[in-house]
């Protein structure tokens, strides 16, 4: 005996004090809960409490939910706060983690990896309200849950198992009053699908999972009210219900011996788990075994019979819902074994492929009772004859489950301490480039747990290689991460995995790593376009192994987010233009989220900016992308937008007017496109008087500029002229569909100018859209335009300087255009603040005469106005706007213009085609502050 009259309502057995014996977990209603600890004689006369002493508890479970190695109790609680008890290791529980509502109807509670990330998961089952699962996101923080059932269910018993064989554990659900069901683990991690099992209503209080008759899958045992049914699943394993039913009267279970009604012995094998604690079933030992090679006893027995033939053993990690071979090693005996004898089968968890850990594994070890016949293999002979007298040519046996950590990954800093939420990136042996981060079975990555192991289910060779990030300091735009690799010309000095077991990688202050987190919006609708989207992920990739490479490892873009159609354009890091004429400019410093200021003998304020791009781009300032240069001059923007860096290719004179400088070489803010010029400058000698870079832009070296904004980051030296690559996928790129869905898009959206005649071939293009706004496309090329993001019933307008022709996209022929003569107009734009604007139209040879003209401050539509020609007119625009266009009309259909301006900076000087002398080159100061203010005949006054 133990304990008094508590009201018990459930209780478990486990080893809550980590002596190797089995304790016993009490859950009481209106009563202390306790614990009875064993004293390894079966003498349980000192317990522990946990709750209040007042709880109306129905169920209780345990499990390792933080990773300690101690088992913590899971408190099911009526009508009250239901509890977490984290245990010390000695039984003792002074840490409580309240999780629900505070007043659940909670009847059962189960635990049980449901994500897939090698953590415990907390599962409840209430009575005619919501049923949850509580994720467990590190130990201690169990706020996120998923639904199961409906609000209107009873759970009154509840089992976790992997009933459909998909590696993923499903709930099974018994109800007094109600269907019994099984809740499928789907792919998307929700629990939507589920299958009827029993009769209907079977009154069932409490049931439990095994494989009864040996098939490979789990089968259900209720216990029910009025009678005991073992519901047994279909072979197909799809999901049909569990209705069959089997007759108990005629066995007797006494644990691993099965006697049959008239009292014949079985062929049985008994196979006990490997764990210094007493036999017990669920989540009952505390211990992690942790080496490779681990010894699993086990005994046949087959009545008459003296030898079996031989064995084959299987591993599962989720309690017997997915089997997979267990390999030996080559001195563990696996054919004609003696029965009456305990024999070892040392299980290799390496060559088995066991990664991670499992808190519920189970060895399975069927026994092949016939004599090996050598003819085939995994066949056996029986000499002519019938089968008999083996009535039974194989039986089997699974252990309790037992705990395991195989090859896994361990993260912790240079002092040897624990590093929980780590990320840990894998490079598979052979492979160079692309290595990914562990993740969990349901896609999301993995990070470490509290005691710094990485968690989850992967695959781990000999000879791969493995990177650990560890977070330091995250805002909105970046996170901080110590890494585990000292950055090396080639790319990164890798971990490389050399011997199974625990992977242990340090991280330190040493190699710090700043991944950027960057919005990107176009400014048009690219859904039909899947191979500009591609090359597009892959130009922001190559970025981002520039900005690597030029920061010696030090900084590289992490998520880049991309939006279409102008989503979350005014908020986005980067706009991306459809204009293939459009000069890359960035705002330094933009990155910032609140003004900040440089403080420097003539202080710089910083505030929120953006960089400007369009889709093509090369540094012959020419239509089309050559090479890397796309991706090259973004790096360059990217360096004045998130490293507060200034142009070293210009500078003031003496009177402050802006000069090219052409001293200051070998850095990517001169020139990005040249490997000499592969590396920020950081010797302040090239910054002092008469020095190369001293007449440039920048206050300072580029090192000392991004250590003052940056100052985690290391200058150099040393130097490091590389890494040349970037073996690590820190990149990852998502591309958000556009929500617009009306009008469609057009398959195809180059526009081929056939129709218009030669008069256009170079005119500059305009996508008039009809939801009011306008493109500008750039110029034409080849004899077509493409018209990015361009819709049916849009409105295509080309302008030269002596012809312009408009038509609406109407089918996916080529459309007709009909060129008209130039119309005589000037249009004078002068902006006069960011939110007004002075506008003035003169037409040619009229005294007088007025137009309709519609403003499209930043591309959109805001107003349509009359101007009366020569007559300037000063218009208040609702928002700033660094981006204006125009529309012009006069009375006939030829009379139309389409004009503005955009206000920006260069990236870099622009070059000739021939030589690399001074001469040869077209520095591009001009554009410092203005890139085309107003093309074709407009004119502009901008100051």
């Amino acid at each position: 005996d133990f304990g008094d009259a508590d009201d018990t309502e459930a209780l478990v057995v486990a080893d809550m004090d980590n002596n190797g014996t089995l304790d016993i977990v009490v859950a009481n209603f209106e009563r202390p809960n306790l614990i009875y600890l064993n004293d390894g004689t079966a003498n349980f006369g000192a317990s522990r409490t946990f709750g209040t002493g007042e709880d109306q508890t129905f169920s209780v479970a345990v499990g390792d939910l933080n990773n300690d190695g101690a088992l913590d109790i899971v408190a099911g609680n009526w009508l009250g706060q239901n509890m977490l008890y984290l245990n010390n290791g000695n039984a003792t529980f002074p840490t409580a983690i309240p999780f629900g509502t505070g007043f659940d109807r909670t009847q059962e509670v189960a635990v049980g990896d449901m994500n897939g990330d090698g953590l415990l998961d907390i599962i409840v089952g209430n009575e005619e309200e919501q049923s949850y699962i509580y994720i467990n996101r590190g130990g201690t923080d169990f706020f996120q849950k998923i639904p199961f059932g409906t609000p209107q269910d009873s759970v009154d018993a509840l089992a976790i198992g992997d009933m459909d064989g998909n590696r993923r554990l499903d709930i099974v659900v018994g109800s007094w009053t109600q269907q019994n069901v099984i809740y499928l683990n789907g792919d998307s991690g929700q629990f939507s699908r589920n299958v009827a099992f029993g009769m209907g209503i079977d009154n069932t209080m409490s049931l439990a999972l095994g494989d009864v008759n040996r098939d490979g899958s789990l089968d259900i045992v209720t216990g029910n009210e009025i009678c005991d049914d073992l519901n047994e699943q279909e072979a197909d394993r799809c999901g049909p219900p569990y209705n069959e039913e089997i007759s108990l009267q005629s066995m007797v279970y006494f644990g691993a011996t099965k006697v049959a009604a008239d009292g014949r012995a079985l062929p049985a094998v008994a196979v006990r788990r490997p764990s210094e604690t007493q036999e017990g079933g669920y989540y009952s030992t505390p211990e992690i075994l942790v080496d490779r090679y681990i010894p699993v006893q086990f005994s046949l027995s087959a009545g008459a019979v003296p030898a079996v033939g031989a064995i084959n053993a299987y591993y599962s990690l989720n309690g017997g819902g997915n089997w997979y071979p267990a390999v030996s090693t080559s001195d563990t005996v696996t054919k004609n074994l003696t029965t009456g004898a305990v024999h070892t089968f040392t299980w290799d968890t390496f060559a088995s492929g066991v990664f991670g850990q499992s808190d519920n594994v189970v060895l399975r070890i069927e026994a092949h009772l016939q004599p090996l016949y050598a003819g085939v293999d995994r066949s056996y002979r029986y000499n002519q004859q019938i089968a008999g007298p083996y009535l039974w040519p194989s039986v089997a046996a699974t252990s309790l489950p037992f705990r395991v950590r195989g090859t896994q990954v361990r993260v912790v800093t240079d002092d040897g301490t624990p590093a929980p939420n780590a990320l840990v990136y894998h490079l598979p042996k052979g492979e160079n480039l692309g290595g990914a981060r562990f993740n969990t079975g349901l896609g999301t990555v993995s990070r470490t747990d509290e005691q710094g192991y990485l968690p989850g289910r992967g695959a781990l060779a000999l000879g791969d290689q493995l990177l650990a990030l560890l977070p330091v300091t995250s805002t909105e735009t970046y996170t901080l991460y110590h890494t585990s690799a000292v950055p090396t010309v080639d790319g990164l000095a890798l971990f490389t995995v050399t011997n199974p077991g625990i992977q242990t990688l340090a991280v330190s202050a040493a190699n710090p790593l700043l991944l950027f987190k960057l919005d990107l919006s176009l400014e048009w609708d690219a859904r039909q376009d899947e191979f500009f989207l591609a090359q597009l992920t892959e130009n922001l990739q190559r970025t981002s192994q520039l900005l690597y490479d030029w920061t010696n490892g030090q900084v590289a873009l992490g998520e880049v987010t991309i939006y279409q159609d102008k989503e979350q354009w005014e908020t986005a890091d980067i706009q991306l233009y459809a204009s293939n004429r459009l000069r890359p400019s960035a705002d330094r410093g933009g990155i910032v989220r609140e003004e900040t200021i440089l403080d420097f003998t003539v202080p710089i304020t910083l505030t929120r900016g953006q960089v400007r791009i369009g889709p093509n781009w090369n540094r012959y300032g020419d239509l089309g992308t050559i090479g890397d240069d796309w991706p090259n001059v973004l790096a360059h923007e990217l360096g004045h937008y998130l490293l507060f860096l200034e142009d070293t290719y210009l500078g003031l004179d003496a009177n402050g007017v802006l000069i090219p400088v052409d001293t200051c070489t070998n850095t990517p803010m001169t020139d990005p496109y040249e490997e000499p010029s592969s590396e920020f400058q950081y010797d302040s000698a090239n910054w002092s008087e008469g020095a190369p870079c001293a007449n440039t832009l920048a206050e300072l070296p580029e090192w000392d500029l991004i250590t003052i904004a940056y100052n985690d980051l290391h200058k150099p030296p040393p130097e490091n002229g590389g890494p040349n690559s970037l073996p690590m996928a820190f990149t990852q790129v998502t591309v958000v569909d556009s929500a617009t869905t009306t009008p469609l898009l057009l398959i195809d959206d180059t526009i081929s100018l056939s129709n218009g005649g030669s008069a256009l071939a170079n005119g500059r293009a305009y996508l008039v859209g009809q939801s009011q706004h306008i493109v500008d496309l750039g110029r034409a090329a080849l004899g077509s335009i493409k018209a990015r993001g361009a819709r049916y019933g849009d409105e295509l307008c080309l302008f030269t300087d002596t012809q312009s022709a408009c038509t609406t996209l109407e089918s996916t022929t080529t459309p007709l255009l009909t060129p008209y003569p130039r119309w005589p107009v000037t249009v004078t734009l002068t902006p006069v603040t960011t939110t007004t604007v002075q506008i003035q139209v003169d037409l040619a040879g009229t005294a007088a005469g007025t137009v309709v003209a519609r403003i499209y401050p930043n591309g959109t539509f805001q107003q349509q106005i009359e101007l009366t020609s020569g007559v300037p007119k000063t218009v208040t625009l609702p928002t700033a706007a660094t981006d204006l266009w125009i529309d012009v009309r006069g009375s006939d259909i030829s009379h139309r213009l389409l004009t503005g301006y955009s206000i920006g900076s260069g990236p870099g000087r622009i070059r000739s085609y021939g030589g690399t002398g001074p001469d040869s080159q077209l520095w591009g100061a001009g554009d410092k502050w203005r890139r085309e203010c107003c093309p074709l005949s407009a004119r502009c006054s901008a100051e």
